[in-house]
């Protein structure tokens, strides 16, 4: 069972999935190495469930959205892809503006509508992503890098 911790975080709630229980009460053991002040904070267990934020969506399908920056032609950044992958998941539309264009506006249903579409499509085209502007194992790596703590791009991916 898939178990999400969450621990207060300067104000905010930061929250992460772990495989198991044992692998939580793990991270919350070297935690309060680190700080024993964690010890008195309010420490939070529960099953994980759908993903709730862009970084477990991230941590959770990278090759999927691996595929959605391919799928895009770069216009997808790892951040924005994982907002798109998880408005589709929680059944909320994601107004980007690819997605505003392709709607043809900022019709609510026809954004629900769109964003189906284009993890879908990402999924079944996944083994067809080479070549300019869909090269998935730049994407991946992109995503890689932004899973791992690093920066990943402002604008466009592939710029």
């Amino acid at each position: 069972m898939r178990v999400r911790l969450t621990l207060p975080d300067s104000g905010e709630n930061n929250t992460e999935v772990y495989p198991s229980v044992e692998a939580a009460r793990a991270r919350i053991a070297e935690l309060q190495e680190r700080a024993p002040w964690l010890g008195q904070l309010q420490v939070e267990m529960g099953p994980a469930g759908k993903p709730q934020t862009r970084k477990e969506v991230l941590h959770r399908y990278p090759c999927l959205i691996g595929h959605m920056i391919c799928d895009s032609l770069g216009y997808f950044t790892p951040q924005s892809a994982a907002g798109a992958l998880l408005a589709y998941i929680q059944g909320e539309s994601y107004a980007c503006e690819w997605f505003c264009h392709m709607a043809g506006g900022y019709n609510h249903d026809k954004l629900l509508q769109v964003g189906k579409q284009v993890v879908e499509r990402a999924f079944r085209s996944r083994r067809h992503h080479r070549g300019y502007m869909a090269h998935y194992p730049q994407a991946k790596a992109l995503v890689d890098h932004v899973k791992g703590g690093g920066e990943g791009p402002v604008f466009a991916s592939w710029f």
